[in-house]
């Protein structure tokens, strides 16, 4: 069984890119083609909440562990941090030169990982938010990242056809020395 839900602007005329669900499984954030990331209630099934900011269609959201954080990421070439409590962008992460397809946050809510049609993996200090470390190796767009359940290893998958998988321990060891 399945419940449909409708909400985004002329929900027959734009795409819904990205979707996840609060760790306690009541909300459920989108990401989509109307440059808007939207908040619904599981249950009730209403739309809580609209974030606006990006100047571009939204193509990647994730939420921290322990539900206070919303990220998204844009065609705009930006990754926001919003606080989902305000219900406002407390933060937005400049530095990739394309289009950002995909965006997650480490188990840990320390950093912000981000991948991008210029084909580069940025790794974010979510405090500071400073990028930390860049990541390159593909030769074509990062359409999707993910990480491990340990935020050792970061996946990516490319335009480019291949899939790398980025041992990050050693960075991050060094990234909490600093």
């Amino acid at each position: 069984m399945y419940n449909t839900m409708k909400g985004h602007a002329n929900w027959y005329e734009v795409g819904i890119f990205s979707i996840c669900i609060t760790s306690d499984n009541q909300y459920m954030i989108t990401g989509s083609e109307d440059y808007t990331v939207k908040l619904y209630d599981r249950i009730t099934r209403k739309c809580e909440f609209v974030l606006k900011g990006h100047t571009d269609k939204v193509r990647s959201v994730c939420i921290s562990s322990d539900n206070q954080y919303i990220i998204s990421s844009s065609d705009d070439m930006t990754i926001k941090l919003w606080d989902r409590m305000k219900k406002e962008c407390i933060s937005t992460l400049v530095g990739h030169k394309g289009p950002v397809y995909s965006v997650c946050i480490s188990s840990d809510d320390q950093y912000i990982i981000s991948g991008s049609e210029d084909k580069s993996i940025k790794i974010w200090d979510r405090i500071s938010q400073e990028c930390i470390v860049t990541l390159e190796g593909h030769h074509w767009s990062i359409y999707t990242i993910c990480l491990s359940s340990d935020s050792q290893y970061i996946i990516s998958g490319s335009y480019d056809k291949t899939i790398k998988l980025w041992n990050i321990s050693a960075l991050t060891k060094k990234m909490k020395t600093v």
